[in-house]
């Protein structure tokens, strides 16, 4: 139970250690909202707030307010309980929340009050640096949606929409709604958030206008219904040069503000608008899958924008035939110098694949072909999902490893591509199997699954490694099973681990037929491999005592 009358810090400090971390961004919403909450707190002569309060005292509404018809007030605290979540995370000596059906901040010491503001300002300033998107990245990746800890938030500042037609990548228009509401422009806001988290589309005003740059142009857009408390919405993505329709989904839900008995909120509908995005634009998506069925000019660009596609192919089938197919793909585009960041990252992320062990032969130069890519990109990573998540694989297998500099990476990874579900699925397997924080990589891995419509081995490598490590329960071995894949030797281990836990004889004799054939049967071969993937310890001495029987 926190505090809530922890008034030691002074109210300018909190102001300050805000502020400073950079959290609010630019936003005048956010910022005037937070002051007007900050000062009622320190009120001695403070009565209840409410909706009505902050509708005319901070966003200049008038006495014929009402949140059923002007829901200003519901988003931009929506937003900022999800931005304090933000702060949160970063701070160690402040934490302050809003909790849910209350306008009162509370606010929570863990530090002496005279300590707390000089501490906050030179810590989260130094921690921010290309982190928060306020004022430099934001600029060049264009996102703006940040999920937190239970909650999500968006930043008002919009997008990098340029006016300038690529022609190497299909251009994007995300169509805004001609009618003007909170809803609409809500709705809008976290499709054009969550586009912006791609990287091999460039997003622009007019498509129609790209007409003759010789690479597919296509157009997203969104309808919305509301009658009372219910609302209906469509989200529909359309090939720019016919109007063709190539992929539609619905969603809908209830205003949890307005509604007594609501079925669904902000928070759900936030995840019902950023699946539908993410499953039309993700790489080999609805959008991808079009265009490489569509004319493009350059025969070259068209093969580069490919490889992704199909290294994402080989990445779900478990097939080494497959994975050669996308490697030799993005080998040929590095070696001919016309690889976006996209194919650099897909392809040291490839090299890395090799490392861990997970696929192809595991070239023992393969380290180095991927260091001497990032190298080359440098400090753009944090800039491309790809490159992320190749730095991500690279800082958890490098010789110099460095169990803080892998927390930085996974923490600007979430911060930079919090509504990008592969990003952030593997910063779960990352904090997980790597760094052991499985609280943390389950509660990552659970937003992971909400943002996504297909779910990939990925998400339930966390859930089946938990399962192992944790007490029996009734989903367990259901989650353990979800994992297995004939040709994944991580996935025979757990469920080897698994099956003999809880009592599974069949799976134990099968899997430990599949890791025979992986020579992953003799207790030093094992060891071998998995010191090789460099698992966290507690899950290493599970994997490793399974084969002599003593664990359970």
């Amino acid at each position: 139970m926190w505090d809530n009358s922890d008034l030691r810090i002074a109210k300018s400090d909190i102001w300050d250690a805000v502020i400073s971390s950079g959290v609010l961004g630019s936003s005048k919403n956010q910022t005037t909202l937070f002051k007007f909450l900050l000062d009622y707190k320190f009120d001695d002569s403070r009565a209840s707030i409410k909706t009505k309060d902050i509708a005319i005292n901070v966003y200049d509404r008038d006495e014929s307010f009402s949140a059923k018809h002007d829901s200003i007030v519901r988003v931009e605290m929506f937003r900022l309980r999800g931005n304090l979540e933000t702060f949160n995370q970063q701070s160690q000596f402040l934490k302050i929340k809003i909790p849910k059906s209350s306008y009162e901040l509370e606010v929570k010491s863990l530090r002496p009050a005279k300590k707390v503001a000089v501490i906050e300002k030179a810590d989260l300033q130094k921690s921010n640096r290309g982190i928060f998107f306020g004022a430099g990245l934001a600029a060049i990746t264009g996102a703006f949606i940040l999920i937190s800890t239970g909650a999500f938030h968006t930043n008002h500042a919009k997008p990098d929409i340029t006016v300038d037609c690529s022609t190497n990548i299909p251009n994007l228009e995300i169509v805004k709604s001609t009618k003007q509401s909170d809803l609409h422009e809500y709705v809008h806001q976290v499709i054009s958030g969550t586009a912006s988290q791609y990287s091999h589309f460039n997003i622009v005003q007019n498509v129609n206008a790209c007409g003759s740059s010789h690479v597919p142009g296509y157009k997203i857009e969104s309808a919305l219904l509301q009658s009372g408390t219910s609302y209906e919405g469509n989200i529909s993505v359309k090939l720019g040069s016919n109007e063709q329709i190539v992929g539609f989904d619905n969603f809908s839900g209830v205003d949890i503000e307005n509604a007594s008995e609501p079925n669904i909120g902000d928070e759900e509908l936030y995840f019902a608008i950023a699946k539908i995005t993410n499953d039309f634009l993700k790489p080999n998506g609805v959008v991808h899958r079009d265009a490489v069925n569509q004319t493009w000019q350059d025969v070259a660009v068209f093969e580069d924008y490919h490889c992704l596609a199909k290294m994402y192919e080989s990445f779900v089938s478990d097939s080494d035939e497959d994975y050669y197919e996308g490697l030799n793909c993005l080998e040929t585009a590095y070696k001919n110098g016309t690889s976006s960041l996209d194919n650099l990252g897909g392809l040291a992320a490839s090299y890395l694949e090799q490392v861990q062990g997970n696929r192809g032969a595991n070239d023992t130069d393969s380290i180095k072909q991927a260091k001497l890519i990032l190298d080359g990109i440098g400090d753009k990573w944090s800039q491309n999902p790809e490159t992320t998540i190749a730095k991500i694989m690279y800082d958890s297998v490098r010789e110099d490893y460095n169990a803080q500099r892998l927390r930085e990476t996974l923490l600007h990874a979430e911060r930079n591509y919090a509504s990008h579900p592969t990003v952030i699925g593997e910063v779960a397997k990352y904090s997980g199997f790597i760094l052991g924080d499985w609280d943390n990589a389950i509660e990552i891995m659970d937003k992971a699954k909400r943002l996504m419509a297909d779910k990939d081995n990925s998400v339930y490598l966390i859930y089946a490694a938990s399962a192992v490590l944790g007490k029996v329960g009734p989903s367990a071995w259901t989650n353990c099973l979800k994992v297995y894949s004939e040709h994944s030797k991580v996935s025979n281990l757990l469920v080897h681990a698994c099956a003999r836990k809880y009592m599974q004889s069949d799976w134990e004799a099968r899997t430990a037929l599949n890791l025979k054939k992986f020579n992953l049967i003799e207790l030093d071969d094992r060891k071998l491999f998995v010191e090789t993937m460099g698992f966290e310890p507690q899950l290493s001495e599970v994997l490793l005592r399974d084969i002599e029987y003593t664990l359970y």
